[in-house]
Protein backbone atom coordinates (compact mmCIF):
# COMPACT_ATOMS: atom_id res chain seq x y z
CA UNK A 1 0.00 0.00 0.00
CA UNK A 2 1.23 3.63 -1.14
CA UNK A 3 0.50 6.48 1.38
CA UNK A 4 0.94 10.12 0.25
CA UNK A 5 1.36 13.39 2.27
CA UNK A 6 0.70 16.62 0.41
CA UNK A 7 1.86 19.44 2.87
CA UNK A 8 3.96 22.98 1.72
CA UNK A 9 6.29 23.06 4.24
CA UNK A 10 7.98 20.52 6.67
CA UNK A 11 9.09 22.46 10.16
CA UNK A 12 11.06 21.10 12.94
CA UNK A 13 9.42 20.98 16.57
CA UNK A 14 9.76 23.74 18.29
CA UNK A 15 13.37 23.66 19.77
CA UNK A 16 14.69 21.19 17.58
CA UNK A 17 17.00 22.47 14.96
CA UNK A 18 16.12 19.74 12.15
CA UNK A 19 13.71 17.33 10.12
CA UNK A 20 15.20 14.00 10.51
CA UNK A 21 14.21 11.12 7.78
CA UNK A 22 14.49 8.01 9.31
CA UNK A 23 14.51 6.26 5.64
CA UNK A 24 15.36 7.40 2.27
CA UNK A 25 13.42 9.64 0.24
CA UNK A 26 12.45 8.82 -3.70
CA UNK A 27 11.35 11.41 -6.13
CA UNK A 28 9.54 10.98 -9.21
CA UNK A 29 11.69 10.83 -11.99
CA UNK A 30 10.31 14.65 -13.10
CA UNK A 31 10.39 15.48 -9.58
CA UNK A 32 12.99 18.25 -8.47
CA UNK A 33 14.23 18.40 -5.11
CA UNK A 34 14.61 22.40 -4.14
CA UNK A 35 17.47 23.25 -1.27
CA UNK A 36 18.54 26.57 -0.10
CA UNK A 37 21.69 28.30 -1.03
CA UNK A 38 22.97 26.63 2.08
CA UNK A 39 23.17 23.76 0.72
CA UNK A 40 23.59 20.05 1.81
CA UNK A 41 25.52 18.87 4.89
CA UNK A 42 26.91 15.25 4.40
CA UNK A 43 27.86 14.43 8.38
CA UNK A 44 29.77 16.95 10.72
CA UNK A 45 32.57 17.90 7.99
CA UNK A 46 31.17 18.27 4.30
CA UNK A 47 28.69 20.76 2.37
CA UNK A 48 27.55 21.29 -1.15
CA UNK A 49 26.62 24.81 -1.59
CA UNK A 50 25.66 27.12 -3.92
CA UNK A 51 27.87 30.40 -2.92
CA UNK A 52 26.51 32.48 -5.94
CA UNK A 53 24.29 32.02 -9.47
CA UNK A 54 25.83 29.21 -11.31
CA UNK A 55 28.12 27.93 -8.88
CA UNK A 56 28.53 24.78 -6.94
CA UNK A 57 30.48 24.72 -3.88
CA UNK A 58 32.03 21.95 -2.07
CA UNK A 59 33.40 22.52 1.41
CA UNK A 60 35.06 20.49 3.50
CA UNK A 61 35.80 21.15 7.47
CA UNK A 62 34.29 24.62 7.13
CA UNK A 63 36.90 25.40 4.17
CA UNK A 64 35.76 25.93 0.66
CA UNK A 65 38.26 23.09 -1.64
CA UNK A 66 36.84 23.30 -5.12
CA UNK A 67 34.54 24.82 -7.48
CA UNK A 68 31.97 24.21 -10.22
CA UNK A 69 30.57 26.78 -12.52
CA UNK A 70 30.26 27.05 -16.72
CA UNK A 71 33.87 27.42 -16.67
CA UNK A 72 34.44 23.99 -15.27
CA UNK A 73 36.38 22.86 -12.39
CA UNK A 74 38.70 25.53 -10.02
CA UNK A 75 40.34 24.60 -6.63
CA UNK A 76 43.30 22.34 -5.97
CA UNK A 77 43.93 19.61 -8.79
CA UNK A 78 47.35 18.44 -7.51
CA UNK A 79 45.46 15.21 -6.50
CA UNK A 80 43.34 14.74 -9.86
CA UNK A 81 44.51 11.85 -12.27
CA UNK A 82 43.80 11.24 -15.94
CA UNK A 83 44.29 14.95 -16.85
CA UNK A 84 46.92 16.28 -19.31
CA UNK A 85 50.73 16.64 -17.13
CA UNK A 86 52.85 19.56 -17.62
CA UNK A 87 54.82 17.43 -20.12
CA UNK A 88 51.69 17.15 -22.34
CA UNK A 89 48.90 14.18 -22.11
CA UNK A 90 49.26 11.13 -21.03
CA UNK A 91 48.74 8.18 -23.57
CA UNK A 92 46.74 5.99 -21.56
CA UNK A 93 44.69 7.18 -18.17
CA UNK A 94 45.29 3.96 -16.85
CA UNK A 95 48.01 4.46 -14.10
CA UNK A 96 50.03 1.25 -14.57
CA UNK A 97 50.42 1.30 -17.99
CA UNK A 98 53.84 2.39 -19.48
CA UNK A 99 51.65 4.55 -21.85
CA UNK A 100 50.51 6.58 -18.82
CA UNK A 101 54.18 7.89 -18.67
CA UNK A 102 54.38 8.40 -22.28
CA UNK A 103 53.28 11.93 -23.68
CA UNK A 104 52.24 14.06 -26.30
CA UNK A 105 51.19 17.58 -26.78
CA UNK A 106 49.90 18.54 -30.22
CA UNK A 107 52.22 21.29 -32.08
CA UNK A 108 49.84 24.37 -32.76
CA UNK A 109 48.82 26.50 -29.41
CA UNK A 110 45.77 28.67 -31.28
CA UNK A 111 45.28 32.27 -29.47
CA UNK A 112 41.55 32.85 -30.24
CA UNK A 113 41.42 36.80 -28.06
CA UNK A 114 43.77 38.99 -26.76
CA UNK A 115 46.03 37.50 -23.86
CA UNK A 116 49.29 39.30 -22.24
CA UNK A 117 51.79 37.27 -20.88
CA UNK A 118 52.84 38.67 -17.67
CA UNK A 119 54.57 36.26 -15.28
CA UNK A 120 55.66 37.38 -11.97
CA UNK A 121 58.97 39.32 -11.84
CA UNK A 122 60.99 36.52 -9.92
CA UNK A 123 60.10 34.18 -12.78
CA UNK A 124 62.74 33.82 -15.39
CA UNK A 125 60.19 33.37 -18.55
CA UNK A 126 57.19 32.66 -19.13
CA UNK A 127 57.18 28.79 -21.54
CA UNK A 128 54.64 26.48 -23.68
CA UNK A 129 56.20 22.73 -24.74
CA UNK A 130 53.60 23.58 -27.96
CA UNK A 131 56.29 24.24 -30.88
CA UNK A 132 53.89 26.82 -32.73
CA UNK A 133 52.24 29.59 -31.31
CA UNK A 134 48.90 30.76 -33.56
CA UNK A 135 47.65 34.24 -33.32
CA UNK A 136 44.17 33.97 -34.80
CA UNK A 137 42.79 36.89 -36.58
CA UNK A 138 42.05 39.97 -34.12
CA UNK A 139 43.84 38.48 -31.66
CA UNK A 140 47.01 39.73 -30.04
CA UNK A 141 49.72 38.10 -27.71
CA UNK A 142 51.42 40.70 -25.70
CA UNK A 143 54.45 40.02 -23.96
CA UNK A 144 54.88 42.50 -21.08
CA UNK A 145 57.55 44.56 -20.62
CA UNK A 146 60.95 42.84 -19.51
CA UNK A 147 59.14 39.62 -19.68
CA UNK A 148 60.15 36.27 -22.07
CA UNK A 149 58.12 33.81 -24.04
CA UNK A 150 59.49 30.66 -25.05
CA UNK A 151 58.31 28.38 -27.13
CA UNK A 152 58.41 24.91 -27.59
CA UNK A 153 60.71 24.67 -24.44
CA UNK A 154 61.30 20.63 -24.85
CA UNK A 155 63.00 21.26 -28.29
CA UNK A 156 60.81 18.88 -30.40
CA UNK A 157 59.71 21.53 -33.15
CA UNK A 158 61.19 19.14 -35.72
CA UNK A 159 64.23 20.70 -36.20
CA UNK A 160 65.94 17.29 -34.55
CA UNK A 161 67.56 18.93 -31.68
CA UNK A 162 66.51 19.09 -28.25
CA UNK A 163 66.54 21.44 -25.81
CA UNK A 164 64.81 25.34 -24.57
CA UNK A 165 63.26 26.92 -27.49
CA UNK A 166 64.28 24.23 -30.11
CA UNK A 167 62.16 25.23 -32.73
CA UNK A 168 59.24 27.00 -31.80
CA UNK A 169 57.13 29.51 -33.97
CA UNK A 170 54.86 32.44 -33.38
CA UNK A 171 52.55 32.12 -36.74
CA UNK A 172 51.39 35.64 -36.96
CA UNK A 173 50.87 38.31 -39.89
CA UNK A 174 52.01 41.46 -37.40
CA UNK A 175 54.38 41.99 -35.09
CA UNK A 176 54.27 45.86 -32.85
CA UNK A 177 55.60 46.68 -30.03
CA UNK A 178 53.42 46.23 -26.88
CA UNK A 179 51.71 49.49 -27.26
CA UNK A 180 50.58 48.15 -31.16
CA UNK A 181 51.83 51.60 -31.99
CA UNK A 182 55.72 51.04 -32.79
CA UNK A 183 58.06 48.40 -34.13
CA UNK A 184 59.63 45.97 -31.45
CA UNK A 185 63.08 45.67 -30.35
CA UNK A 186 65.30 42.11 -31.14
CA UNK A 187 67.95 42.58 -28.72
CA UNK A 188 69.91 40.15 -29.75
CA UNK A 189 69.11 40.35 -33.66
CA UNK A 190 67.20 37.83 -35.91
CA UNK A 191 67.95 35.57 -38.04
CA UNK A 192 65.87 35.32 -41.36
CA UNK A 193 65.84 32.21 -44.13
CA UNK A 194 63.35 34.08 -46.08
CA UNK A 195 63.07 36.97 -47.79
CA UNK A 196 62.45 40.63 -46.13
CA UNK A 197 59.97 42.80 -48.08
CA UNK A 198 59.61 46.69 -46.83
CA UNK A 199 55.92 47.00 -48.32
CA UNK A 200 55.26 50.48 -47.15
CA UNK A 201 58.26 51.70 -45.01
CA UNK A 202 61.83 51.57 -45.12
CA UNK A 203 64.51 49.72 -43.63
CA UNK A 204 66.46 51.42 -41.09
CA UNK A 205 70.54 51.59 -40.17
CA UNK A 206 69.63 53.01 -37.02
CA UNK A 207 73.15 53.52 -35.79
CA UNK A 208 75.95 54.75 -37.25
CA UNK A 209 78.94 52.64 -38.45
CA UNK A 210 76.04 49.24 -38.74
CA UNK A 211 74.90 47.99 -42.15
CA UNK A 212 74.40 44.80 -44.18
CA UNK A 213 77.03 42.22 -43.81
CA UNK A 214 78.14 40.23 -46.58
CA UNK A 215 81.47 38.86 -45.25
CA UNK A 216 79.49 35.10 -46.01
CA UNK A 217 80.28 35.84 -49.72
CA UNK A 218 84.03 34.72 -51.24
CA UNK A 219 86.30 37.31 -51.63
CA UNK A 220 88.52 38.37 -54.83
CA UNK A 221 91.50 35.41 -55.18
CA UNK A 222 93.23 38.16 -57.29
CA UNK A 223 96.74 38.98 -56.19
CA UNK A 224 97.60 40.68 -53.56
CA UNK A 225 94.11 41.40 -52.74
CA UNK A 226 93.72 43.05 -49.10
CA UNK A 227 90.09 42.84 -48.01
CA UNK A 228 89.28 45.71 -46.07
CA UNK A 229 85.56 45.80 -45.55
CA UNK A 230 82.43 43.40 -46.42
CA UNK A 231 79.67 45.78 -45.26
CA UNK A 232 77.27 48.32 -46.31
CA UNK A 233 77.47 50.65 -44.22
CA UNK A 234 76.90 54.03 -45.29
CA UNK A 235 74.69 55.21 -48.35
CA UNK A 236 74.07 58.61 -49.77
CA UNK A 237 72.77 60.47 -52.76
CA UNK A 238 73.50 64.25 -52.90
CA UNK A 239 74.28 67.56 -54.95
CA UNK A 240 76.59 69.93 -53.83
CA UNK A 241 78.53 73.73 -54.67
CA UNK A 242 82.04 72.36 -55.36
CA UNK A 243 84.46 74.93 -54.73
CA UNK A 244 86.60 76.43 -58.17
CA UNK A 245 90.20 77.13 -56.93
CA UNK A 246 93.71 78.26 -59.39
CA UNK A 247 96.16 76.66 -57.63
CA UNK A 248 98.04 79.82 -57.82
CA UNK A 249 96.00 82.80 -57.44
CA UNK A 250 92.91 84.58 -58.92
CA UNK A 251 89.47 83.37 -58.74
CA UNK A 252 87.08 81.66 -60.49
CA UNK A 253 83.10 82.61 -60.27
CA UNK A 254 80.38 79.92 -61.03
CA UNK A 255 77.11 81.00 -62.44
CA UNK A 256 74.79 80.27 -59.40
CA UNK A 257 72.45 78.69 -61.78
CA UNK A 258 74.71 75.97 -62.72
CA UNK A 259 77.16 75.55 -60.24
CA UNK A 260 76.30 72.28 -58.66
CA UNK A 261 77.57 68.98 -59.00
CA UNK A 262 75.54 65.26 -58.19
CA UNK A 263 77.92 62.54 -55.98
CA UNK A 264 76.98 59.22 -55.05
CA UNK A 265 78.34 57.46 -52.10
CA UNK A 266 78.23 53.75 -50.27
CA UNK A 267 80.66 52.88 -47.97
CA UNK A 268 83.99 55.18 -48.53
CA UNK A 269 83.72 54.56 -52.57
CA UNK A 270 82.11 58.36 -54.24
CA UNK A 271 81.15 58.90 -57.80
CA UNK A 272 80.60 62.60 -58.94
CA UNK A 273 79.77 63.88 -62.30
CA UNK A 274 78.14 66.72 -63.61
CA UNK A 275 79.64 70.15 -65.19
CA UNK A 276 79.18 73.64 -64.07
CA UNK A 277 79.64 76.85 -65.82
CA UNK A 278 81.71 80.43 -64.97
CA UNK A 279 80.12 83.40 -64.55
CA UNK A 280 82.96 85.92 -63.72
CA UNK A 281 87.05 85.38 -63.46
CA UNK A 282 89.11 87.29 -62.07
CA UNK A 283 92.66 87.19 -63.40
CA UNK A 284 93.15 83.48 -62.86
CA UNK A 285 96.83 81.67 -62.95
CA UNK A 286 98.00 78.00 -61.75
CA UNK A 287 99.01 74.69 -63.35
CA UNK A 288 96.10 72.93 -61.72
CA UNK A 289 92.14 73.72 -61.24
CA UNK A 290 90.78 72.77 -58.21
CA UNK A 291 87.41 71.13 -58.19
CA UNK A 292 86.17 70.70 -54.47
CA UNK A 293 85.02 67.16 -53.48
CA UNK A 294 81.85 66.39 -51.40
CA UNK A 295 84.30 64.15 -49.25
CA UNK A 296 87.76 64.45 -48.42
CA UNK A 297 89.43 61.97 -49.98
CA UNK A 298 91.79 58.86 -48.56
CA UNK A 299 95.49 58.25 -48.22
CA UNK A 300 95.09 54.16 -48.65
CA UNK A 301 98.82 54.92 -46.79
CA UNK A 302 101.08 51.74 -47.61
CA UNK A 303 99.00 50.98 -50.82
CA UNK A 304 101.02 52.99 -53.18
CA UNK A 305 99.13 55.20 -55.37
CA UNK A 306 95.79 53.54 -54.88
CA UNK A 307 94.10 56.69 -53.19
CA UNK A 308 94.87 58.81 -55.83
CA UNK A 309 92.01 60.65 -57.46
CA UNK A 310 91.00 60.08 -60.88
CA UNK A 311 88.78 60.34 -63.80
CA UNK A 312 87.24 62.37 -66.32
CA UNK A 313 87.73 66.09 -66.95
CA UNK A 314 86.87 68.33 -69.53
CA UNK A 315 87.20 72.33 -69.65
CA UNK A 316 85.19 73.53 -72.59
CA UNK A 317 84.69 77.17 -74.13
CA UNK A 318 88.15 77.29 -73.26
CA UNK A 319 91.41 78.38 -74.62
CA UNK A 320 92.41 75.34 -75.74
CA UNK A 321 90.27 72.59 -77.37
CA UNK A 322 88.43 70.60 -74.42
CA UNK A 323 90.45 67.45 -75.06
CA UNK A 324 93.47 69.16 -73.71
CA UNK A 325 91.91 69.35 -70.62
CA UNK A 326 91.75 66.18 -68.01
CA UNK A 327 91.79 65.30 -64.68
CA UNK A 328 95.46 64.45 -62.87
CA UNK A 329 95.81 61.80 -60.84
CA UNK A 330 95.32 63.34 -57.20
CA UNK A 331 96.75 62.94 -54.41
CA UNK A 332 94.47 61.59 -51.31
CA UNK A 333 93.74 63.36 -48.24
CA UNK A 334 92.87 66.29 -50.00
CA UNK A 335 89.51 68.12 -50.70
CA UNK A 336 89.73 68.68 -54.21
CA UNK A 337 90.80 66.88 -57.92
CA UNK A 338 92.83 68.93 -60.15
CA UNK A 339 92.48 69.48 -63.88
CA UNK A 340 95.19 70.22 -66.10
CA UNK A 341 96.47 70.14 -69.11
CA UNK A 342 96.88 66.75 -70.57
CA UNK A 343 98.67 67.63 -74.13
CA UNK A 344 101.97 68.39 -72.97
CA UNK A 345 104.37 65.43 -71.70
CA UNK A 346 106.07 67.96 -68.49
CA UNK A 347 106.22 68.33 -65.09
CA UNK A 348 105.80 71.73 -65.80
CA UNK A 349 102.61 71.89 -67.28
CA UNK A 350 101.12 75.43 -68.85
CA UNK A 351 98.48 78.09 -66.95
CA UNK A 352 96.00 75.58 -66.78
CA UNK A 353 93.50 78.26 -64.64
CA UNK A 354 94.44 81.62 -67.03
CA UNK A 355 92.95 79.51 -70.25
CA UNK A 356 89.38 79.79 -68.29
CA UNK A 357 87.11 82.76 -69.00
CA UNK A 358 83.94 83.91 -68.27
CA UNK A 359 82.19 81.37 -71.04
CA UNK A 360 83.64 78.28 -69.67
CA UNK A 361 82.41 74.91 -69.33
CA UNK A 362 83.64 72.87 -66.41
CA UNK A 363 82.50 68.83 -67.11
CA UNK A 364 83.66 66.34 -64.24
CA UNK A 365 82.94 62.24 -63.90
CA UNK A 366 84.94 60.46 -61.56
CA UNK A 367 84.99 57.68 -58.76
CA UNK A 368 87.22 57.90 -55.53
CA UNK A 369 87.98 56.67 -51.56
CA UNK A 370 86.72 59.10 -49.28
CA UNK A 371 88.25 58.97 -45.20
Amino acid sequence: MTSKLVVNTIEADTGISSVSFASSISLSSTSIFHISNAGINIGADTNINRPSAGVIGFNINGSEAARINANGFSGDGSQLTGLPAGLGTALSTVQTSPLNKLYYTDRILSIGSTVTVDHPASATGAYTQYADILVEDNADLIVADGDDLIPDILGLGGNGTTGAGGAGRLLVDNIVNRSGTGAPTFPNGAVVTGVITATSSDVVIGTAGKGIDFSAQTTSSASGVVVQSEKITHFEEGIYVPTIVCSSSGSITLNTSYNKLSYTRINKTVTVHGRVRVSAVSSPSGQQLRVGLPFTSDVLTGYGDAGRVFGYGRLENAAQHQYYYGISATAGNNDFVQIHRIDENTDNPANVCQDVDSNARISVSFTYRAQ
